[in-house]
């Protein structure tokens, strides 16, 4: 009796230890809304998923938290206020270390846009991507828009630019987008999160350089999807023209080594964003604030744009 007594608990560790145990984490700016969507697509998601063995927890962060709303979500979601604003990499980042403290023998970390929904079958099947080969270490699903259309299916490097694979997917990329992407646990601690210096714009591209610096593969699982509501966050156009420039500049400067990339990148930036092409349409606002950016990017200025910057 004794005996399949033991037997039987060490079935059951054996079963505990095999579960892959996956944080999914979602970072919410003053969009409750479309937050809310997410996590519910989430909870969705481990219902329906084929891997019966699965284990997810759900973290979420109110960023510049401006109240005390505690949606009615289930015991495995979590939810962390910050009382600033930390940025896509800060709050992930915190997100990050948290489930880490909380489930050691975490498997997987899968970071999700506020602004986007899982489809059912996606999470298992970026799931079954990453664990076909221990070379992987981030895995990324079809972006798609609303209405169905292919946003993105990851990325490539050349040698004078990097562009989205936005036509045919492929199954190994350069670097997928931040707005949904699986990443192993030991990726994720290899390259330590997200660079916060760019808060805000590039984070995705410049931590997959680092993934791969470290050995670790990028794909695309095409048969993952995940709709994206594109441009959702209430970031504004002459915000957005100062982190893109800026931000172009910091990554041209992080990644010396891909010195073509980095100042095609630029030319780029400053053919598209500069402030005669925002007065030609007069959008006078981005045209001031890319102009900023390119003067801040010149500078080394990192981080948030601060409200108290005399230009704000």
């Amino acid at each position: 009796m004794i005996r399949r007594y033991l037997d039987d608990a060490l079935d059951g560790i054996r079963e505990a230890r095999s579960a892959i145990i996956v944080a999914a984490l979602v970072v919410n700016w003053r969009r409750w809304d479309l937050t809310i969507d997410a996590v519910e697509s989430l909870l969705r998601a481990e219902t329906a998923a084929c891997e019966p063995s699965l284990r997810l927890c759900i973290y979420v962060l109110d960023n510049e938290s401006d109240g005390p709303l505690r949606p009615q979500w289930p015991d495995n979601v979590t939810l962390l206020t910050s009382p600033k604003n930390l940025g896509y990499g800060g709050g992930n980042n915190l997100l990050a270390s948290r489930a880490l403290r909380d489930y050691p023998q975490l498997d997987a970390l899968f970071v999700l846009n506020n602004d986007a929904t899982v489809e059912p079958a996606a999470l298992s099947r970026l799931i079954e991507a990453m664990m076909s080969s221990p070379e992987v270490g981030v895995v990324g699903p079809l972006l798609v828009l609303p209405d169905g259309s292919l946003e993105s299916c990851g990325g490539h490097f050349g040698l004078t630019r990097a562009w989205w694979t936005q036509f045919r997917p492929e199954h190994r990329v350069d670097f997928v987008s931040g707005a949904a992407l699986l990443v192993r646990r030991q990726a994720w601690e290899a390259v330590g999160g997200f660079d916060e210096r760019y808060f805000h714009y590039a984070e995705d591209i410049d931590f997959a350089i680092k993934v791969g610096q470290h050995g670790w593969r990028s794909i695309v699982a095409p048969d993952a999807r995940v709709v994206h509501q594109k441009s959702q966050a209430p970031t504004t156009e002459w915000r957005l023209a100062y982190y893109k420039i800026r931000n172009l500049i910091l990554f041209a400067r992080q990644h010396r080594r891909l010195r073509l990339l980095g100042c095609n990148s630029i030319v780029n930036a400053l053919r598209v964003l500069v402030p005669v092409r925002h007065l030609l349409r007069g959008q006078f606002a981005e045209a001031r604030w890319a102009w900023h950016g390119l003067c801040d990017g010149v500078r080394g200025v990192t981080g948030p744009l601060l409200p108290k910057n005399p230009r704000a």
